[in-house]
């Protein structure tokens, strides 16, 4: 089974169910969001190549029979009608490429929806063949693969994705997630999970906790269709209630009174502060504006002890869904799903205030918590929000998120929670309460089921800043180590805001390490107490020494002027190398600037501070009659700089801050210098938009110039849009990206 009856149901028409004896065959999640399935017109615009094949009669009348089955999202018996017509291929007694294009995907997505992981795979990897370049079919084929547990297949799957051109940042996090699952990083020790049989065979899931019981979703009763290709399809859901005993386990559930359950179906739920009042997603039919007839999902909400009939909450609109209402601790907020117009897209996470005379304004939570895919079953636990999400990297499927809910009501810090909470199959509904336990849903057996967590299953969003320790900035590529008790450690390197957040923490003692060139190494020790955020300022190395020496010969070069350039490019120590060709610098100045030597009969160099590190601080200058030693700046006018850009981008890294800042020292040292900035893109795209683009770029590179002290009248901008591919290439995808990737650039040039 893929997804429970409120998935299930949860865009359909009443039009789109199957009635017979009172018994309704709703097939599986057909969310009419815009990434759920891919749009059918993508069904009808495939390219294949034409040949000429004629079906059998008996072949069109099952495929307009599976036609109808997979528009009325009945998933079996699309894929029953499906399977049979292909088995009847034969020679030219055959469907044509673009009839088996659309069968093929169709089928696969019908097995994506009725859970079978393992067939939508095989399915998606037949219908990529007919078409072998769409890069969207690529990506729904990789995420089939990694839900089907087949990492290493799905891992070639997302590279060659990034490689037909598809999105790269969104194939890089898929793979670093997979990456870390196949290394076993993604694995919580001392956890275990138990099924908890609540109702016997019957799904149970949605679990909420209050007081020593234990509230969830399951069916009335079970009905199952003649027609299942999993179990619990035909299903009408209440809500049951469950006391827990002395010794752990739940007593027989019971079905909450008729003002909750009611003739329609019901799903997840909540309880207010003092569990007086009941807060419940109801499944409701109203009509629109326009007069036609609509199935939604509302919030209503009713007294526990059942006195008055429940009431929609006033935020509820007829035209949207509305739905798992969650409370945090102080009962002052109500977190909720909906897919209410000013989202993220698809089902997202919202939060409204509640206080005793009413509501406040409902707030999207914002692209931190919500994706373009689908947000579900929210709820806070002592300051960290959880929720279920199909549209962020993780095992596959639905899997559980959290987030860091900071004093002010903003979350930050996304985290996956990690094996055995998620798997490849469908997770949501993560509660805990220290007197009752910790729970949470799954299919992973089959049926939907409530499991209990043993065992310590806090880990993960452990984050470490670095600082420079004089001036506050960031320090990227600092190497930060974690090791634990056990002398085992995770090594990671700080992005340009110089953050790192180890995903697989779990509260202990550690050793934190960070060692980075320039900088003395920072040791600490971590207690298992320890949580959230660390920040760390480390100091710059406070002396530098090493020698000048000539590039023709290695010999010493005396009396050599050695200016330490701060970051700004303005101008720092100076010091001078003795006859021995050694220098010293006692007070460097900060670390990340740069090197500039001059010495007479020799050409003036400016090099990088790491670049000095690296080579044992030698500074190798060249004779004036030979070539300059370019280890910032190239001289050569046709190469003198080149700064790349993402995608798209025309943003200018924080990488290229240190190169830009050297070319704008030389440029103001010399004014009679000048310079052409060319812009440039690769191949794909408009011709309108890659001008743009191209120019912007161009732009970015000169007005950071300017912003350093150089002089406008020093540049010349210029601007090549499209530039085609290496033709060394020959259709060879790898070095085609490589090429395209060269193309994305500015070149920087002495007139």
């Amino acid at each position: 089974m893929d997804l429970p009856i409120f998935f299930v149901n949860f865009f359909l028409n009443p039009s789109s169910l199957f009635i017979k004896k009172n018994r309704i065959f709703a097939p599986e999640l057909f969310s009419k969001m815009k990434r759920t399935l891919l749009p059918l017109a993508f069904l009808f615009s495939l390219a294949v190549s034409a040949q000429s094949f004629a079906p059998s009669p008996a072949q069109v009348n099952l495929v307009n029979k599976g036609k109808k089955a997979f528009a009325a999202q009945n998933w079996f018996g699309a894929v029953k009608s499906f399977e049979k017509a292909v088995d009847l291929n034969s020679g030219t007694t055959s469907m044509d490429g673009p009839a088996m294009a659309e069968i093929t995907l169709q089928t696969a997505v019908s097995y994506e929806k009725m859970g079978n992981r393992k067939k939508a795979a095989n399915w998606y990897e037949k219908a990529k063949s007919y078409n072998p370049q769409n890069k969207e079919l690529m990506l729904s084929y990789a995420r089939s693969l990694q839900a089907a547990n087949r990492d290493a297949d799905a891992v070639k799957a997302f590279e060659e994705y990034a490689l037909k051109g598809g999105d790269a940042a969104k194939s890089k996090s898929y793979l670093e997630v997979l990456n870390k699952k196949i290394a076993g990083k993604l694995t919580t020790k001392g956890v275990e999970v138990k099924s908890l049989k609540l109702r016997g065979d019957l799904s149970c899931y949605a679990p909420v906790l209050y007081g020593n019981s234990l509230l969830f979703v399951s069916p009335k009763k079970k009905e199952p269709s003649k027609e299942k290709p999993c179990k619990g399809m035909a299903y009408r859901t209440d809500l049951f209630q469950a006391k827990q005993k002395m010794n752990g386990d739940f007593g027989i559930p019971n079905s909450l009174c008729t003002m909750v359950n009611s003739s329609a179906m019901e799903d997840g739920a909540c309880l207010n502060k003092d569990f007086s009042i009941v807060y419940f997603t109801r499944q409701r039919n109203s009509i629109s504006k326009e007069g036609s007839k609509l199935s939604k999902w509302g919030i209503f909400k009713t007294e526990l002890a059942c006195i008055n009939e429940a009431k929609v909450l006033p935020f509820v609109t007829n035209e949207h869904n509305f739905s798992h209402p969650s409370f945090n601790n102080s009962g002052t907020i109500l977190y909720f799903s909906s897919d209410m117009p000013g989202g993220q897209g698809g089902m997202d996470i919202y939060r409204v205030s509640v206080t005793e005379t009413g509501f406040g304004a409902v707030e999207n939570l914002g692209p931190e918590v919500n994706s373009s895919a689908d947000e579900l079953y929210p709820n806070e636990e002592n300051g960290k929000l959880y929720y279920s999400s199909n549209g962020f990297p993780g095992f596959g499927g639905f899997d559980i998120y959290s987030v860091d809910i900071n004093p002010n009501g903003k979350s930050t810090r996304r985290t996956l929670l990690l094996d055995p909470i998620n798997s490849n199959y469908n997770e949501f509904s993560y509660v805990s309460k220290p007197s009752v336990g910790t729970y949470f849903s799954s299919n992973r057996n089959g049926e939907y089921d409530v499991f209990k967590v043993t065992g310590n299953p806090a880990q993960s969003s452990f984050e470490v800043r670095i600082l420079d320790a004089a001036n506050g900035t960031p320090l990227s590529d600092t190497k930060v180590e974690l090791i634990g008790s056990d002398k085992k450690g995770e090594i990671l390197f700080t992005d340009q805001d110089g953050k790192v957040l180890f995903e697989s923490f779990i509260p202990s003692n550690y050793t934190l390490l960070a060692n980075k060139n320039g900088y003395s190494s920072f040791q600490l020790l971590i207690e298992g107490s320890k949580q959230g955020a660390l920040e760390i300022k480390m100091d710059s190395e406070r002396q530098l020494l090493g020698s000048v020496v000539n590039a023709s010969d290695k010999s010493p070069i005396a009396n050599a002027e050695i200016q330490w350039l701060n970051e700004d490019g303005k101008d720092g120590f100076i010091t001078h190398s003795g006859t021995n060709g050694l220098y010293v610098f006692d007070n460097a100045g900060p670390a990340k600037g740069t090197i500039q030597a001059k010495a007479k009969g020799f050409k003036d160099l400016i090099i990088t501070q790491n670049a000095i590190f690296s080579n044992n601080g030698t500074i190798v200058l060249e004779p004036s009659s030979g070539k300059v030693t370019k280890d910032v700046i190239n001289n050569n006018s046709s190469d003198f700089a080149t700064v790349y850009f993402g995608y798209g981008s025309s943003v200018l890294a924080k990488t290229y801050y240190s190169l830009l800042r050297n070319v704008a020292s030389r440029l103001k040292s010399n004014k009679k210098e000048k310079i052409t900035i060319t812009g440039m893109t690769d191949d794909k795209g408009n011709d309108k938009a890659n001008k743009s683009l191209a120019l912007k770029r161009a732009q970015s590179v000169k007005e950071y110039l300017i912003e350093y002290g150089v002089s406008q009248n020093q540049i010349t901008l210029k601007t090549i849009a499209k530039v085609p591919v290496d033709d060394k290439c020959q259709g060879n995808l790898s070095c085609i990206e490589k090429s395209r990737l060269e193309n994305r650039k500015v070149s920087l040039n002495l007139d």
